[in-house]
């Protein structure tokens, strides 16, 4: 039964005409005003099994005194934005023993509350005993299902009211039931279900008035599942302000292709990292390169990769903690000599710098400068394990020879020799009385290959990919050859005598130079040269790290390119920063570095 506020005044007026007889009556209401009444106990608020009524129930108070008394007990139910809109008021007389109370709420979806209060005759109070109960919860909402192997994971956005206590979940299938009751955590994973097949995830909120409605979802086991970890994860220092991950793929992808790695490299200090994503396309190897704001010598780091396909990220693999170590360029080549073995030819060899600045040489950089401008300059690059080069083609003349060494932080000082080339041509005979001048000496058969022939690229495939094929010289030179170099857009390849083609694949947008080079023990050969050009749509995306390697004249065409006045051809700070300063305005990694694709870019 309802009530109003008007009809609870009438009822404690009532009450109160009640006591007042009963006190003309001769009834002991002194001793009755000198108890102390206390609280009714227990106080408890329940629906009923059919959720047609509240059931209210207490136990009597600890002091009620001897007076006559009567409970009265006050419901009020509240809407979700706290508005009272139900109340139901009740007097029970003491005497009769009761301790029950039945209010006719129906509506589940209000607060309930419940006041009992116990009154004597001469209107002395005790305090409210009290007890309350939740709305019924709402439905859950954005419920998902996903399938991980065999396991199914269920996550759900919780009520709008956020007055759930827990939830009860529960999965199906064809002759398969699994449910479980759980907090208030809105997730949770089946496991050990039957496998490949069509599931119905169902989760419903509960609290102390009950359970809210069912929501549902339904998921198809594939047996697809995240990926395992990446294997073989390493971090080494790249360069005094640079680290290079590298890492293998999982053995295990889950049954789905690989979508990206995610690379984080992150300080042990106090967790500042920064994170790479890294496309499966490339090479599995990133270099954090433009971190000079962030590791630098002496840090503690650590780097982590993750795999992750359609399902979700695989586990981290991380590496052990490392210390970042100071390094700089190399010092510069020792003990160079440059020969001139025959005609048009320059065999320059030198020994390891004293120091290799912290970082491994990767190669050397040997240059004849040409001043006289008959050659241009030649500029050859040789991996690091070697220490000679037999240069060809070379007009005669005498002219400086140059060797640097690099690694990762740079170019070292170079180191020289001059050497005099001559042409097999002989000289004119001079005639002095009868004194003839000799003939030109023959040039013996220790000689450079001739270059290979019919260079062609093969069809463009997706992600930059082509074939590069060629034919082996014409007429073999001095000796047999031992391997061919292939450079494509800047990067070397290499390939054994009986090879005569190569796989290159993650070439950029544009055109690329193609170059194919003969080699045998006495020196390598002219290149061939061809041009393939990508096109946007089967393009690779841009690799970022640049190698150096370049030249006096070439580095005063590129001070050209960026604008600067010439330093005398070198590769100082003001050419070092007007670089970076390009790196940055092109969106590639500032490494402070150039190689032939940046000159390519720049077009020097």
């Amino acid at each position: 039964m309802r009530h109003s506020r008007t009809s609870i005044a009438r009822a404690l007026s009532t009450l109160l005409a009640v006591t007042l007889a009963l006190a003309v009556g001769g009834l002991t209401a002194t001793s009755a005003a000198a108890a102390e009444l206390s609280a009714p106990q227990n106080v408890t608020l329940d629906w009923n099994d059919g959720l047609t009524a509240l059931d209210i129930a207490w136990d009597p108070p600890a002091v009620i005194g001897s007076s006559p008394h009567v409970y009265q007990v006050y419901v009020q139910g509240y809407d979700r934005d706290g508005v009272s809109v139900y109340s139901d008021y009740s007097i029970i007389d003491y005497s009769t023993g009761g301790d029950v109370r039945s209010a006719a709420a129906t509506d589940t979806h209000l607060r309930y509350t419940v006041q009992v209060w116990l009154h004597d005759n001469v209107q002395s109070w005790s305090p409210p005993g009290e007890a309350s109960i939740p709305a019924f919860p709402t439905a859950v909402s954005d419920i998902k299902a996903v399938s991980f192997g065999t396991d199914i994971t269920v996550t759900w956005t919780e009520t709008a009211e956020h007055d759930e206590d827990g939830y009860d979940v529960r999965l199906d299938a064809a002759g398969f039931t699994q449910s479980a009751q759980i907090g208030d955590d809105p997730s949770y994973t089946f496991t050990d279900t039957p496998g490949v097949g069509d599931y119905t995830a169902s989760v419903r909120p509960t609290n102390a008035s009950g359970s809210g409605p069912w929501t549902q979802a339904t998921v198809h086991v594939d047996g697809k599942d995240a990926p395992q970890a990446a294997t073989n994860v390493v971090a080494t220092d790249y360069s005094n302000h640079a680290v290079q991950a590298t890492w293998d793929a999982p053995t295990d992808t889950g049954g789905l292709p690989l979508d990206e790695y995610v690379v984080v490299l992150r300080k042990v200090t106090n967790g500042e990292g920064r994170e790479h994503h890294q496309g499966i396309d490339q090479d599995e190897r990133w270099v954090f390169s433009d971190i000079s704001d962030f590791i630098v010598p002496g840090d503690l780091y650590v780097v982590t990769v993750t795999a992750v396909n359609g399902r979700g990220p695989s586990p981290q693999t991380a590496t052990t903690p490392q210390t970042k170590v100071p390094s700089t360029v190399a010092s510069a080549p020792r003990a160079v000599t440059a020969v001139s073995p025959a005609a048009h030819q320059v065999r320059v060899t030198w020994q390891s710098p004293a120091s290799d600045g912290g970082l491994p040489v990767t190669d050397y950089i040997v240059t004849i400068d040409d001043s006289t401008g008959q050659n241009g300059d030649t500029v050859s690059y040789v991996p690091a394990t070697n220490h000679s080069v037999t240069l060809t083609n070379i007009k005669g003349g005498t002219f400086g020879v140059t060797v640097t060494a690099h690694n990762n932080n740079g170019e070292s000082a170079p180191s020289g020799a001059t050497v005099a080339v001559g042409d097999d041509v002989a000289p004119p005979t001079v005639a002095v009385g009868d004194d003839v001048a000799p003939p030109a000496v023959a040039v013996g058969d220790d000689l450079a290959p001739n270059p290979p022939t019919r260079p062609a690229v093969s069809r463009i495939k997706d992600g930059g990919v082509v074939t590069i094929t060629w034919q082996a010289p014409v007429g073999i030179n001095g000796a047999p050859v031992t391997r061919y170099i292939v450079y494509v857009d800047g990067r070397r390849k290499g390939a054994g005598p009986s090879a005569t083609s190569v796989r290159v694949k993650g070439l950029r947008k544009g055109p690329a130079r193609v170059s194919v080079r003969a080699v045998n023990e006495f020196g390598v050969s002219e290149a061939v040269v061809t041009i393939v050009r990508i096109p946007k749509s089967l393009a690779a995306e841009p690799k970022r790290t640049l190698r150096l390697g370049i030249s006096a004249p070439a580095v005063r065409h590129l001070q050209e390119a960026l604008g600067m006045k010439h330093h005398g051809g070198v590769f100082g700070k003001a050419t070092r920063r007007a670089v970076k300063d390009w790196q940055r305005s092109t969106g590639r990694a500032v490494t402070g570095v150039v190689n032939d694709r940046m000159r390519f870019l720049l077009a020097v």
